[in-house]
């Protein structure tokens, strides 16, 4: 162990030095720390407020939602004039998402409700604007629930080329089997309209080969033979 000279004796201690500028620091800017801290405090507890308030928030949001989805699902099996009884209280939860509930993920799925209520109205244009924005909120493996509907909404429009589209785009999306089968008629039928026979033909018997046994064959081979003439 090397000894301390008389310099080093009489020069003073580095880490004694170093404490007292640092406590004369803390002195010196001690209420704009205190402020801070203050206000990390204070957004710490505020992030979590909100993080809560829009956890419960969406919490009530799901509630209206699945009383929304009850009451559609009866809706689409009703008679007539059921429906027009039944239309008040599903306009009711819809209003109760948009009004209180409007940034919620329960909100924007409910605009697949809207576009039916449009549609079965014959309200068209309105219905696809409602079935663009469920396009938007669905997860990507999930679009095809949203373009089937819209390319059918295009088909009652006569708007060939889009409802072809949109079929076609279900169609490249793996997993969607069932869907699948509706998008090759649906395929199909916009290019039987759109005057492209061969491709109409060509799609029914893609149909044909994949669903041989369906209890659509014997149709889909009806409209593949009057394609033919």
């Amino acid at each position: 162990m090397s000894k301390l000279s008389k310099d080093d004796l009489r020069s003073p201690d580095q880490i004694w030095v170093a404490s007292a500028h640092g406590f004369q620091w803390i002195q010196s800017h001690g209420a704009r720390l205190l402020i801070l801290l203050s206000l990390l405090l204070v957004l710490s507890v505020s992030f979590f407020y909100l993080d809560h308030r829009k956890e419960q928030q969406e919490a009530k949001a799901q509630a209206v939602f699945g009383d929304l989805v009850n009451l559609m699902q009866q809706w689409e099996f009703a008679t007539e004039a059921a429906k027009i009884e039944s239309e008040s209280e599903i306009q009711d939860r819809l209003r109760q998402l948009s009004e209180s509930h409007a940034s919620s993920k329960a909100n924007h799925l409910a605009s697949i409700y809207r576009a039916k209520l449009a549609i079965g109205k014959n309200q068209l244009e309105e219905g696809l604007s409602h079935l663009d924005h469920y396009l938007k909120v669905l997860p990507s493996n999930q679009r095809a629930l949203g373009l089937y509907p819209k390319a059918i909404a295009h088909e009652s429009l006569n708007q060939w080329a889009e409802a072809l589209a949109h079929y076609e785009e279900i169609l490249k999306r793996e997993g969607q089997i069932e869907m699948k089968k509706w998008a090759l008629l649906g395929k199909a039928r916009s290019l039987r309209n759109m005057d492209l026979k061969e491709e109409a033909k060509r799609t029914y018997d893609q149909f044909l080969s994949e669903y041989p046994a369906s209890p659509e064959a014997p149709s889909v081979r009806g409209l593949r033979a009057r394609v033919e003439k």
